[in-house]
């Protein structure tokens, strides 16, 4: 019970919508230039968007990822003032090659290990958590309802006895 508690503690709700949030971790020229290439990356309430284009979107690329699927996202600093994520299905360089994005990579990853948190492994802790709870209890339910069954049978072998009729004489 105690590593329970450890474990779930400061969790939020996992059922809690949370807002839409847009990154836009392209390389600089796409964002000046959005027709050519670029990253986008749109949190949503149980899952991440990411959107990757190329060729004036002749490439497209887009993937869902669950919350409870993302783990180990990092932000690491490539050299000097360029910033970098890893840990989702590509490295993600934001501002290439200028890359001076250290705080919206900052922000981008604080949001991912936010969201996992409380939408991925800990969500996923506390609905097995939730259903352990609902099976001990219908198994005390059960327990309750053979007890009265219990009861019910030997009032009704007693009321048997004293009207004196045999398991037999029933059939």
């Amino acid at each position: 019970m105690e590593m329970r508690a450890v474990a779930l503690e400061n969790q939020q709700d996992p059922d809690e919508k949370w807002e839409d949030l847009h990154f836009d971790l392209g390389p600089c020229p796409g964002r000046c230039c959005a027709c050519c290439c670029g990253l986008t990356i749109d949190f949503k309430d149980d899952h991440i968007t990411l959107k990757n284009y190329e060729c004036w979107s002749f490439c497209k690329n887009e993937a869902e990822f669950p919350y409870g699927e993302i783990s180990g996202v990092t932000q690491n600093r490539e050299c000097g003032c360029c910033w970098g994520i890893s840990g989702l299905k590509l490295p993600i360089q934001p501002g290439s090659p200028c890359c001076c994005e250290g705080e919206l990579v900052k922000a981008f990853v604080q949001e991912v290990k936010k969201r996992t948190r409380a939408k991925g492994d800990a969500a996923q802790l506390k609905a097995t958590y939730d259903i352990q709870d609902n099976v001990r209890m219908m198994f005390e339910q059960m327990g309750v309802f053979d007890r009265k069954l219990d009861s019910q049978e030997k009032k009704l072998d007693a009321i048997m006895a004293q009207m004196r009729i045999g398991v037999t004489d029933m059939a």
